[in-house]
């Protein structure tokens, strides 16, 4: 197999063509989360952006220029996805039509164990950074998202949302001390309402919101559990975990390239000192298509971004098509 080389790119673009929330379209988060496991690694300084790429698992030279000759490299999985010790990993199963949450091990071969079973749809699972519980987001009630808790072993159950429009994208604070997730309040007039940022202590109680009236696509907390970044429509924002205030807008178009006029960000990936996010930023809309079936490159289609949360130094990287941002490492 061929591995890519990366080259700093002027023009941004995204594959992914969005025509609804992603909220709304669960089958796609799935399989966006259902991937070959085998990310890639690019550096910047003297860290390493790991990435998932056609399965093949690389890391580039220094600032990821131009010119370097990918080698092999042991990729680190989803922190979010991986048990306290460890051991096992969280994946989404779509292969029976709906979508299961499954237990594998973090390494190697060994036993599947299945947590949920049921003709609802559950995704967007998270372990406890040092418990036993498991967050996620199931359909399973009135066929409307929600979202709930369960023991590592798929039991004790419980449901901490009540949102008459939805709510879904659950995550868990760095400590485990508090839990988000994104709201949204019912349709109205057959159109979508704009989503609020609510976090809650575990069980559900005390939940306050955060951020309002937002188109919300995803949030990601910090490593110091102080601020949370959120990806709206045009703009990632981060805002102060406890009190909503926004901290620093970076405006995809205005502050990393013209040609991100109409894209939201996806996979948010903190560094783990806090000072940049990893991810990728993808257009929201529709494509005309030629005579042929072919659609003209946007910006956003092969780029892996690098969003500098200390200076204005953001760029991105040209990786290709399906590139998904999976960590940090140094």
């Amino acid at each position: 197999m061929t591995r890519p080389s990366l080259t700093v790119s002027g023009g941004f673009a995204a594959l992914i063509s969005l025509i609804a929330l992603a909220a709304l379209i669960p089958l796609a988060a799935v399989a966006a989360r259902a991937g070959d496991d085998a990310p890639q690694t690019a550096q910047t300084d003297r860290w390493f952006v790991h990435y998932e790429l056609d399965g093949v698992a690389a890391a580039l030279p220094a600032n990821g220029g131009p010119g370097g000759e990918p080698t092999e490299a042991a990729p680190p999985a989803d922190p979010k996805r991986l048990s306290p010790d460890g051991a096992r990993r969280l994946v989404v199963d779509v292969s029976d039509g709906d979508a299961e949450i499954v237990s594998v091990p973090a390494v190697g071969e060994g036993p599947r164990r299945k947590l949920t079973e049921n003709e609802a749809i559950d995704n967007f699972p998270a372990y406890h950074p040092t418990d036993d519980r498991v967050i996620f987001a199931s359909t399973r009630v009135d066929r409307r998202w929600q979202v709930f808790t369960m023991d590592s072993d798929g039991g004790d159950v419980r449901r901490i949302s009540d949102a008459p429009g939805g709510a879904w994208h659950p995550r868990w604070s760095p400590t485990g001390d508090l839990v988000s997730w994104l709201r949204r309040p019912p349709m109205r007039k057959g159109k979508l309402p704009p989503s609020d940022l609510v976090v809650a202590q575990p069980d559900g109680t005390g939940a306050r919101t955060v951020l309002a009236g937002a188109q919300i696509l995803e949030h990601a907390w910090a490593p110091d559990g102080k601020r949370i970044a959120v990806s709206t429509t045009g703009a990632l924002v981060i805002v102060d975990a406890a009190t909503g205030k926004e901290v620093r807008r970076i405006d995809h178009a205005a502050d990393v390239d013209a040609g991100l006029h109409a894209h939201a960000a996806f996979g948010l990936r903190w560094r783990p000192d806090g000072a940049a996010i990893a991810t990728r930023i993808s257009f929201l809309g529709g494509r005309m298509v030629d005579a042929g079936g072919r659609a003209p490159a946007i910006p956003g289609d092969r780029e892996l971004f690098i969003l500098d949360l200390v200076g204005e130094a953001h760029r991105g990287v040209d990786l290709g098509l399906r590139v998904r941002v999976v960590g940090w490492s140094r």
